[in-house]
């Protein structure tokens, strides 16, 4: 049987509790669409600051389309 080394430990930790994060989040009743927008404003957090534009413009890519899909669904609905 394999021995967990320091590392393995230390990553399995940060692990864990970025699946806690997740589930603290879920636990809202957070929609899709919310969790995007979360992504988004947390890629803004970053310290790399080319991840952090790379991610930001790809939720916001995501949520732009999202939007315009609905817009297109709802298009010639009329409401009561």
């Amino acid at each position: 049987m394999n021995e967990w080394t320091e590392e393995d430990k230390k990553w399995a930790k940060e692990v864990l509790t970025c699946r806690q994060i997740v589930s603290e989040i879920n636990r809202f009743g957070v929609s899709s669409d919310q969790k995007i927008k979360i992504i988004e404003l947390l890629s803004l957090e970053l310290d790399d600051h080319e991840y952090s534009v790379v991610l930001a413009k790809k939720a916001r890519e995501v949520l732009e389309k999202r939007e315009k899909s609905t817009q297109e669904t709802t298009k010639g609905r009329i409401l009561v």
